[in-house]
């Protein structure tokens, strides 16, 4: 039970200046003021109405205030107090409590003035942060294209890296290929050094030995034309004899062809050039002529006479004489028979030194004779 407050006592209340107001707070406070105006306003918890019944109240557990009808006259008249006292207490209660609650009221405006401006501060902080915040969004997003930028270019970076190293890879091997092949230049510039500097020395003991041959031969050059006067003293004389010799010869060979071409036997004349072609034949004498091929010898200096249709009991006399018509570069040398058979005849020229079957033109009589 609630207990009546003492004369000039003030009414406390649990709401306090400062706290937060709310909707369990403001049914707190209204069940204690309810509370407290009843246990003031009666004695002892109790007062009778007009017809004599007595209301009761007390507080229950939760703070709510419980009335109840009580039995007429369950309290005596003496134990009520005046109503004229009690009711300026009352008054003087309601006053205080009227006071109270407008400083409350006013504090509570205050509070809500200053929540009204801090929520005012709070949503302009609020569209603030969200202006920063899609600022930041922008920024973000702005950044997020920059790296994604920047990490396409660093992609780019390192496939031209790779590009750039697998090209320093190449150009590695390349150079040491070229390392090898200036190497092996280089060696092969040494030993061509060395093999040059070999064929100098080799050329200096050359020409040295050149030198003494020469020296030699110069001496022995010096020595010849000592005796070459009377060796070409000499050899005039020899050729005047030799050409007189020759003239002589001639003129012993036409003697006999006139005699050898007035008989019945087959002759066959023609130019003979270049020891291996016959340029053309004259045929003066057509009865019974056998035709012969003219090839060279195998040593390339002598003439070879091969007949197509030779006979095996005859043999075959070759007269060779310079030929009259044509240039020839050595009139001098003389036809030779080196071999003779029933099917060949190989000859050369010679002109006392050397054989001569390419130069010079010549008549060739092929005679028949019997074996």
């Amino acid at each position: 039970m609630t207990q009546p407050l003492p004369p000039g006592a003030t009414l406390p209340l649990t709401f306090a200046p400062g706290d937060a107001l709310t909707a369990d707070s403001l049914n707190r406070l209204q069940t204690e003021l309810l509370s407290r105006i009843l246990s003031h306003s009666h004695a002892g918890n109790t007062e009778t109405d007009q017809e004599g019944v007595v209301l009761g109240s007390s507080s229950l557990a939760d703070g709510s205030v419980e009335a109840r009808h009580l039995a007429p006259n369950a309290v005596p008249p003496e134990a009520i107090p005046d109503r004229s006292v009690t009711r300026a207490k009352l008054a003087e209660s309601l006053h205080e409590l009227l006071a109270h609650l407008e400083h409350q009221t006013r504090h509570l405006r205050e509070h809500i003035f200053r929540l009204e401006s801090d929520m005012d501060e709070a949503k302009e902080a609020v569209y603030r942060e969200n202006d920063r915040i899609a600022l930041l969004n922008e920024r973000l997003e702005l950044a997020l294209v920059i790296a994604e930028d920047a990490r396409l270019k660093e992609q780019e970076d390192e496939l031209r890296i790779e590009n750039m190293e697998n090209q320093i890879v190449h150009r590695d091997e390349r150079f040491a290929k070229m390392e090898g092949a200036v190497a092996a230049l280089t060696e092969s510039f040494e030993r061509a050094e060395r093999d040059a500097e070999r064929s100098r020395r080799d050329s200096d003991e050359r020409l040295a030995r050149i030198e003494r041959g020469f020296n030699g031969l110069q001496e022995r050059f010096d020595r010849l034309e000592a005796t070459t006067t009377v060796q070409i003293a000499e050899l005039v004389e020899h050729a005047e004899r030799d050409e007189a010799t020759d003239i002589a010869f001639r003129e012993s060979v036409g003697e006999m062809v006139d005699r050898l071409v007035r008989t019945p036997l087959p002759t066959t004349w023609g130019y003979f050039r270049n020891y291996q072609d016959i340029v053309s034949y004259e045929e003066e004498y057509t009865q019974n002529i056998d035709a012969a091929d003219i090839v060279s010898g195998a040593d390339g200096e002598t003439v070879e006479l091969r007949f197509v249709r030779p006979y095996a009991d005859k043999y075959y006399t070759v007269l060779i004489t310079p030929e009259q018509r044509g240039v020839h570069a050595l009139p001098t040398a003389v036809p030779v028979i080196l071999h003779r058979d029933a099917e060949t005849v190989r000859f050369g020229f010679w002109d006392g030194y050397r054989w001569h079957a390419r130069n010079g033109a010549w008549n060739i009589a092929i005679f028949g004779l019997l074996a």
